[in-house]
This record gives structure tokens, C-alpha cells and sequence, in this order.
């Protein structure tokens, strides 16, 4: 790994992962566990970076919708940790919601998961 990479998962670890994981405990309203999959982003560092425009941005949008009231809010706290996973096939892009946890699989910069669907997803498990 090139010393550019290094900077890239640093940044990534220290200081996007962090932020954003601030940001949707507050958007629904309890703690949060925020982790990446790390090997799966290890052939990927473009990829790493846009996390923080496109996954983040989007799950602590979607928080904030269904927090909209105390019933959400509620629900929410059911959701302690999110993890994010770079799919390799378009096919795999999806988003898993089990036992308290969101799996997030994606390919950053090309293939995402619609905020309406992820919010579907959540409140039907939720």
C-alpha cells in the first residue's frame, strides 16, 4: 500500500468514520457503532473516500427521516451498529438490517442503495 493509500484509510479512520458516526447517532437520536469493512475497501481508496458523499450522507439522511417523531426515534434505538462493505458485483449492492446491526454493501462512486429503498428496508425491520 502506497503512502497516498495510507493517508487515505488514515483520514478515513480518524476523522470521516468518527464524524459520521456523530452525525446519525444525533439524526436518530441514540449511540451508534459506526465500522468499515476494511479489507473489503483494500483494493479501493477512491472508493473510501467518497463514503463520507455517498453512504454516510445518506443513512444519517434517512435516520433523520424516520426519526421525525418520538415512535421513530423509539424504533431507532433498535439499530446500534451500522456497517459499511464495498461489493465487488453490481448484484450485491444491497442493504441487510438484522439483530440490531445495518449491513451496507456498495460500490462507492457507482452503485448505491436509493435513500426511499434503505428507508423501506429499515422501518421494515425496525
Amino acid at each position: 500500500m502506497s503512502l497516498e493509500d495510507r493517508r487515505v484509510v488514515e483520514n478515513v479512520r480518524s476523522m470521516v468514520v468518527p464524524k459520521a458516526q456523530v452525525a446519525m447517532g444525533e439524526k436518530k437520536g441514540s449511540p451508534l457503532t459506526l465500522e468499515i469493512d476494511w479489507e473489503s475497501f483494500a483494493s479501493s481508496n477512491t472508493s473510501l473516500e467518497k463514503l463520507e458523499g455517498e453512504a454516510f450522507r445518506d443513512l444519517t439522511r434517512v435516520f433523520g427521516l424516520i426519526s421525525r417523531d418520538e415512535m421513530g426515534k423509539e424504533a431507532l434505538k433498535t439499530i446500534t451498529k451500522v456497517v459499511v462493505h464495498m461489493a465487488t458485483v453490481p448484484k450485491e449492492v444491497k442493504l441487510v438490517v438484522a439483530n440490531g446491526t445495518i449491513d451496507y454493501y456498495l460500490i462507492p462512486g457507482r452503485q448505491v442503495v436509493m435513500e426511499s429503498d434503505m428507508k423501506k428496508l429499515i422501518e421494515t425491520a425496525i
